[in-house]
């Protein structure tokens, strides 16, 4: 990213991308695609969620992929408050357009800065 920017624009990109990967191997990965709001400096960039482009398994603004052998929980707390957890199965891809997202309590990159991924419900 340029210094001072979050504004995917000026980098020649559709959108900005977070990653949170966990386990031994990184065998689980959460990546959040997202635009930028306008206002925000590095390193707090925040943005809408944005669907990625080109073919249909690639429409996506959210996803996450456990390659590994045991479950992970993905806990989270919606903008309204409410605590949200996900399964997260092995060898399991989901994912979820920005419509999917916002109609769960996600709209921005900023409602997953409090992810966290563990083994235990």
């Amino acid at each position: 990213m340029p210094a001072g920017t979050c504004d995917p624009v000026s980098r020649g990109d559709a959108f900005n991308t977070m990653e949170q990967a966990a386990g031994r191997f990184g065998e689980v990965l959460i990546t959040v695609r997202y635009g930028w709001d306008g206002v925000s400096v590095k390193p707090e960039c925040d943005g809408p969620l944005v669907n990625g482009t080109g073919v249909v398994a690639n429409r996506w603004a959210v996803r996450a992929v456990n390659t590994g052998q045991v479950t992970y929980y993905a806990h989270t707390t919606a903008r309204n408050g409410q605590p949200k957890t996900w399964i997260l199965s092995p060898g399991q891809t989901a994912t979820a357009t920005a419509v999917q997202a916002s109609s769960n309590g996600f709209s921005t990159r900023g409602d997953f800065d409090n992810l966290v991924l563990t083994t235990e419900p």
